[in-house]
C-alpha cells in the first residue's frame, strides 16, 4: 500500500472513454499501458468502452492528460470525474518517478 498524496499525487480522477470503432481498441490500449499516470484501465459494456483511474500531481497535469486522450485518433467521447475522497482502496499503484509522461 502506498499513500499517493505522500508521493505528490494529490489528484485522482476517473475517466470514461468511448471509441468511434473497435478498430481503435489496440492503439488505445497500447497508449494506456505506456502511460505512468493511468493506474487502472477497465474495458466495459454500456455507453462507454473504458474507464481509467488516473493519479497525478495537479489539476494542470490532469488537464494535460485529458487533452492527450481526447486528441487520440478514435476517441469519440470522454467523461471525467474528480475523486473527492477515497473511501476504500485495497490496492494502490503509483507511477514511478522519472518515467516518460505524455
Amino acid at each position: 500500500m502506498v499513500d499517493a498524496k505522500a508521493l505528490g499525487n494529490d489528484v485522482t480522477a476517473l475517466m470514461e472513454i468511448s471509441l468511434e470503432h473497435p478498430r481503435f481498441h489496440d492503439s488505445f490500449t497500447e497508449m494506456i499501458m505506456d502511460h505512468p499516470n493511468i493506474v487502472d484501465c477497465y474495458y466495459l459494456t454500456g455507453d462507454y468502452d473504458f474507464v481509467l483511474k488516473i493519479t497525478c500531481a495537479s489539476s494542470d497535469e490532469l488537464e494535460s492528460i485529458h487533452r492527450t486522450i481526447k486528441s487520440m485518433t478514435g476517441v469519440s467521447a470522454t467523461r471525467t470525474h474528480f475523486v473527492l475522497k477515497e473511501i476504500k482502496n485495497v490496492y494502490t499503484a503509483i507511477p514511478e518517478e522519472g518515467k516518460k509522461r505524455l
